[in-house]
């Protein structure tokens, strides 16, 4: 008894380093039993992983060979390390062949996809902005149609995962890690369509450029105050929800906080809805010369979504207000793979001033009725509608997670003003080459140089994703064979060796378009 009453009294009298002794024993048995857990969690993947690689293959067939562009400065330099012990593991236990390609700077690993071959697979190894480039890249390729099927999977290595968080909803990074590697080995695939984003600038060295993503682009005050939440480091795992709270009573002059805007979205065409609905009653009454003859006096039917009555240019007097650039012509994707043109007309423009500004890809799924979406927020908000704007985006965005659903949109927020759908869009925020504003694209900061085009290049690429959003899951098509193992998991397009070649260059300069 008198020796618990020593005890009691040492550790009254040392209280301050009573307390900090007790919250570092309790925060070294959390960090212990996450070690065990992860270490458990990456024995059964691999263990399942195995079971694929050690599938026999015969003498002439390949090993299913995956590319990897890895950016290791990704995660404050702990890319490679994460690869390495929660990825690479689960790829080679697989079998395949792996070819790792690190980037060194900037628009690398662009670079590296317009000169990938010889590959069944490439896989991004870091955050958003690496994802951009690689898409980039890849889109920009001159024989892009040969590489156009070529999966793409993410290993999610980056401070900023939007995608890979659609993708592979999981809040453990190292589950998160395994299971999208996971996905290469099962060959779980999805379309996932693309948006293009291209300048149109007065300035002819900027006219014309394009970028392209997956997720969306984003501008307003609620963007800028995410984009400053490093700021409060200091606050830990609230920085997230602290960030809104000062950018509003301390950091107003660093956020954009009136966005003056003018939108003009893509309407049908009055000819190819008329040719449209020709080649339909054609295919009724079996009449294929006459269904010929539509598609080529309408150059194709037009599947653009119109857009709601905010703007007044979707109704029927919608052929009499058109802009400029009537008939102007886009690319879109028909079932079959092939490129078609569409005939499109602009309707009039809309100037108004907002807060904020979101496109996106609101449907992450395969459906053929995905279209961008675009919603603003107002400008005039006082502190607690600003705050609790910005943190009930944190706790949508943790729920989505947690229900591990990806197919479910985003709640809109009650105050989202103008909803507008439409395949294609143009957008003027009135930003120049002397006064660049800032968006972010796919989750990187991009400068704006000029107005610009959006067009939604429906199901365009390949990627791999979890299983319940998965096209061919496990078990259906050449999985009811009985074989256990993916049916093009040992094929090889040309050849067992990669040609990929880096070129180096270290910019911080930030993208512009």
């Amino acid at each position: 008894m008198e020796r618990i009453r020593k005890v009691g009294t040492t550790l009254r009298t040392h209280w301050k380093k009573s307390v900090f002794l007790s919250l570092a024993s309790v925060y070294g048995v959390k960090w212990y039993m996450k070690k065990l857990d992860d270490k458990e969690l990456m024995r059964n993947f691999c263990r399942e992983a195995l079971t694929y690689g050690a599938a026999p293959i015969g003498v002439h067939q390949k090993n299913y060979h995956v590319t990897v562009i890895l950016n290791p400065a990704s995660s404050g330099g702990k890319a490679r390390k994460l690869f390495e012990q929660y990825s690479a593991p689960i790829l080679h236990l697989a079998g395949f062949k792996v070819s790792i390609q690190k980037t060194e700077g900037r628009e690398e690993a662009k670079e590296l996809m317009k000169i990938m071959d010889n590959c069944d697979a490439v896989l991004v190894g870091g955050g958003d902005g690496t994802l951009m480039e690689a898409i980039t890249g890849l889109m920009k390729r001159e024989d892009f149609a040969t590489y156009k099927q070529t999966p793409i999977g993410i290993i999610p290595l980056g401070m900023n995962n939007y995608l890979a968080n659609r993708l592979f909803p999981f809040d453990d990074q190292v589950k998160q890690l395994a299971e999208a590697s996971m996905a290469v080995v099962k060959q779980l695939k999805r379309p996932v369509s693309v948006i293009e984003v291209k300048n149109l600038a007065d300035n002819p060295v900027m006219y014309g450029k394009k970028i392209y993503g997956v997720a969306g682009l984003q501008m307003g005050a609620w963007r800028e105050a995410e984009a400053r939440k490093d700021s409060y480091w200091f606050f830990a795992g609230l920085k997230d929800r602290m960030t809104y709270v000062f950018s509003y009573l301390t950091g107003q002059s660093q956020v954009t906080w009136d966005w003056p805007i003018s939108i003009v979205p893509a309407i049908s065409s009055p000819l190819a809805a008329a040719a449209e609905t020709r080649q339909n009653s054609a295919q009724q009454q079996n009449a294929p010369n006459q269904n010929n003859l539509a598609a080529n006096q309408s150059g194709g039917g037009s599947n653009l979504a119109g857009i709601l009555s905010w703007f007044g240019g979707g109704g029927k007097n919608a052929g009499n207000d058109l802009a400029t650039n009537n008939g102007d012509v886009s690319r879109s994707q028909d079932d079959g793979g092939l490129m078609k043109m569409m005939n499109y007309e602009w309707g009039s423009p809309v100037e108004t001033e907002v807060g904020e500004i979101d496109i996106s890809v609101e449907k992450c799924d395969a459906s053929e009725d995905v279209t961008l979406t675009l919603k603003t927020l107002p400008n005039k908000l006082n502190f607690t509608d600003y705050v609790a704007e910005g943190w009930k985006r944190i706790d949508a965005g943790k729920q989505r997670r947690l229900a591990q659903n990806t197919s479910t949109p985003l709640p809109l927020s009650s105050r989202t003003e103008n909803l507008v759908e439409a395949d294609q869009m143009k957008l003027d925020v009135y930003a120049t080459d002397d006064a660049p504003k800032m968006v972010t694209f796919d989750g990187e900061e991009v400068e704006l140089t000029g107005p610009i085009k959006l067009s939604l290049l429906r199901n365009y690429l390949t990627m791999f994703c979890q299983e319940t959003d998965a096209i061919n899951k496990p078990g259906s098509n050449s999985q009811e064979s009985g074989s256990s193992t993916p049916q093009s998991r040992w094929t090889n397009r040309g050849g067992a060796t990669s040609t990929l070649l880096g070129t180096g260059g270290v910019s911080t300069m930030k993208p512009r378009i």
